[in-house]
């Protein structure tokens, strides 16, 4: 009789744990979504198929409106290779014309780069990735308040109760730079 209530509260307790794991799963969890800001997860990804195989990017956006760009490349090795395996990177702003970048790629990994820099302002960005002709839009929106260090304020006023006076006036501190070189130089048989 022992036997059968040990067994009854162990299935008891498998089925509940079960259910435990099994319901988020039916249910759908919900993905967070990425906060602006957040150096941990990518405010923008992008996963294109490309004649030379998939290109996979994310943008992480830091603090004072860094970002850093994580590029990944696997080429299919039945199609031919790009001339260039690294591939191209142009940022530029999506809705003003204020000029492109290319920041530097540097390799982090086997077919893994990484780039990092600064947007100049808020606002839509548009990195432009891929090989040759092949390229790709990947559009950031950087908002106003990424990374914006608060402001320091000092709970009250500094203020200087004495002004600064200088008692003896500034005079020439001596010798001209030329003569102090020519001293330096041994300037003797002049």
């Amino acid at each position: 009789m022992m036997s059968r209530i040990i067994a009854a509260v162990a299935a008891l307790g498998i089925v509940a744990l079960t259910v435990v794991l099994a319901l988020p799963a039916i249910r759908g969890v919900d993905t967070p979504v990425a906060t602006s800001g957040d150096p941990a997860r990518p405010v923008a990804v992008l996963e294109r198929r490309t004649s030379y195989g998939v290109l996979e990017a994310e943008v992480f956006l830091l603090p004072d409106l860094k970002y850093r760009l994580d590029i990944r490349v696997s080429l299919d090795p039945s199609a031919s290779p790009p001339r260039i395996v690294r591939p191209r990177v142009i940022l530029e702003m999506a809705k003003m014309d204020m000029g492109r970048v290319e920041p530097p790629l540097l390799l982090s990994g086997m077919g893994e780069f990484q780039a990092e820099g600064a947007f100049s302002m808020p606002g839509e960005w548009r990195f432009r990735l891929g090989f040759e002709d092949e390229l790709f839009d990947l559009l950031v929106n950087v908002p106003e308040s990424v990374g914006r260090p608060e402001p320091i304020t000092s709970p009250e006023p500094i203020t200087n109760p004495e002004p600064i006076t200088n008692p003896e006036p500034i005079t020439s501190p001596g010798p001209s730079a030329f003569g102090h070189l020519l001293d330096h130089l041994g300037a003797g048989w002049l």
